[in-house]
């Protein structure tokens, strides 16, 4: 649910109605969070006999969308001091961290000390003669 100036609204109607339809039946945890970092909704949804096949998605409310399946699988998470932090295995981890400090790189797309392979996918219609508009993506072609 999204409380705002034109009241409750539920934020799964953003595109996701059926999805969250398909997948809140399936599990029996939910736990959100809000990113202050990044302006996000964190959402997962995890089954406490099976945590292996818990998702997690990301709202934001400048797009009113869901914008993102995220790779991590939080136990909790919480802002303070425009940090963003999550806890796996009784473990504080800090995400956002632009550095390592000792030696000066990230391992992006690593939660919880493991990587995961960063993907999208696209999704266009098969006419090549139309131009596509989309909110991020202006595309023409084959």
């Amino acid at each position: 649910m999204r409380l705002s100036k034109d009241g409750l609204t539920a934020i799964s109607d953003a595109g996701m109605k059926d999805w969250f339809r398909d997948n809140l039946k399936l599990n029996n945890k939910l736990i959100g969070g809000y990113d202050d970092y990044k302006g996000e909704y964190n959402v997962t949804l995890t089954q406490t006999a099976d945590p292996d096949n818990a998702k997690s998605v990301t709202y934001r409310e400048d797009v009113r969308g869901w914008v993102s399946f995220k790779s991590f699988i939080p136990e909790n998470g919480l802002s303070c001091a425009n940090q963003y932090y999550t806890f796996k295995g009784g473990d504080l981890y800090q995400h956002h961290v632009e550095k390592d400090p000792y030696n000066n790189t990230v391992d992006r797309n690593t939660f919880y000390n493991v990587h995961t392979p960063s993907s999208f996918n696209v999704i266009l219609n098969d006419h090549p003669s139309i131009v596509k508009s989309f909110k991020t993506l202006n595309y023409e072609g084959s």
